[in-house]
């Protein structure tokens, strides 16, 4: 699928993800896109048979669930304009002129960045203030010490980024559970079975090299071969995100966490399509729909 929008702009109009969904062969399991794909009639490009319904994929749950992201992510970047209005406002007040809100935002996130090695005493906070002056153009130092508490209040993460990081997170791993389940089928395992496979592997390195023995490649290696090649390395960042946030991190998960977690969203369904191509579809096996 290819998308000249900006993330902003698909993720306000969700009429997108029926675009993001694929069409699965009754007869081997293909997986391909295409309006045309909808009348049976038209053949497979892997096995060359027609006939059949073909069925979509990753089915419902799957589409439900990117529709989720695709609208929290849309009300995050939302909220984040709001907040980004209010800091300019109350800037503009302190210093009795006007400033913009992305100038507000970057003055903000400017101030976080300079407190990160501040001890917290007078002589560090002095210094502080005129590190802020400095960086973000302001008259004096006196100007710094009243916008100090504003700036430094400012964040520009809330609840529903960190909902799209998680969000993200379950569609990746239950595209990745699913995608296991399917090789395991090519080994004439029935779909309980698979699942029940699955289960016991706790923890994603596992599966991880569960993919690795039934494909006979790595993760890595497989996906690099996609038109995604950061896929991997950016779905681990997210992951580990999410356990941080889970596990006691609150503020793990930052705004630009969920612009990353949306863009791994929006391309999931097209590399997972690669990877059941890849290693499991073929033209000799009847396959039913099962997928997430």
């Amino acid at each position: 699928m290819q998308l000249t929008l900006s993330n902003r702009e698909i993720a306000q109009n969700q009429t997108w993800i029926v675009a993001a969904m694929w069409l699965e062969c009754s007869f081997c399991g293909y997986l391909a896109q295409g309006v045309n794909l909808t009348d049976i009639a038209v053949p497979c490009a892997r096995c060359k048979k027609g006939g059949r319904p073909r069925t979509i994929f990753p089915g419902t749950a799957g589409s439900r669930l990117l529709g989720m992201i695709s609208h929290f992510y849309a009300s995050a970047l939302e909220r984040h304009d709001d907040r980004a209005e209010v800091l300019a406002r109350h800037l503009s007040e302190q210093l009795g002129r006007d400033i913009e809100p992305i100038s507000a935002v970057e003055m903000a996130l400017s101030v976080h960045r300079s407190r990160t090695n501040s001890d917290g005493s007078k002589t560090e906070f002095e210094h502080l203030l005129e590190m802020i002056r400095d960086n973000v153009g302001l008259h004096s130092t006196n100007e710094a010490r009243k916008t100090f508490t504003t700036l430094v209040q400012y964040s520009d993460t809330t609840e529903e980024h960190q909902i799209t990081v998680l969000l993200a997170a379950s569609l990746l791993e239950q595209m990745f559970r699913n995608l296991l389940i399917r090789l395991h089928l090519r080994s004439s395992m029935n779909w309980e079975s698979g699942q029940k496979a699955i289960r016991d592997l706790a923890s994603n390195g596992k599966r991880e090299k569960e993919f690795a023995k039934l494909a006979r490649v790595s993760l890595q290696e497989a996906i690099s071969a996609s038109n995604v090649s950061s896929f991997h390395a950016d779905w681990q960042q997210i992951r580990e995100l999410r356990n941080k946030f889970m596990h006691g991190t609150p503020y793990a998960i930052r705004a630009s966490d969920a612009d990353k977690a949306f863009e791994l969203a929006k391309n999931t369904f097209a590399v997972f399509a690669y990877l059941h191509n890849t290693f499991c579809s073929s033209d000799d096996q009847t396959h039913g729909s099962n997928a997430l």
